[in-house]
């Protein structure tokens, strides 16, 4: 049973004292990023750290469209561009993230 001031460690899951926290969450996040994941796009495995680079630069990946016009290109008005790309938005107007499943507001996806 956990202690009643454990801290969740949100890398890991694990519960910890406030003051050791910190501690852990540097070596946690040092075998994190040794830890490898498969690319979503092309299923090769790629060290967590850098599987955002490896992301962009994926030929298999679909690729964001850029903005025209700076902030004009956000909100409701990027939807049309997600969805020629492929990511339509669910009944709720959210977009699911590829790589980890969370969903997002149109506008907000790309910042992700």
């Amino acid at each position: 049973m956990a202690h009643n001031r454990a801290v969740i460690c949100e890398m890991c899951g694990g519960k910890f004292f406030p003051k050791s926290l910190p501690f852990h969450q540097k070596s946690c996040a040092k075998k994190s990023a040794l830890v490898e994941l498969p690319c979503p796009h092309c299923d090769l495995p790629v060290p967590k750290s850098e599987l955002n680079a490896h992301i962009a630069k994926c030929p298999k990946a679909p690729k964001m469209p850029k903005p025209k016009g700076g902030a004009k290109g956000a909100g409701r008005g990027a939807e049309p561009q997600l969805e020629e790309i492929g990511l339509a938005p669910n009944a709720d107007g959210l977009i699911p993230c590829q790589v980890c499943g969370r969903t997002f507001l149109p506008d907000r996806i790309a910042k992700h």
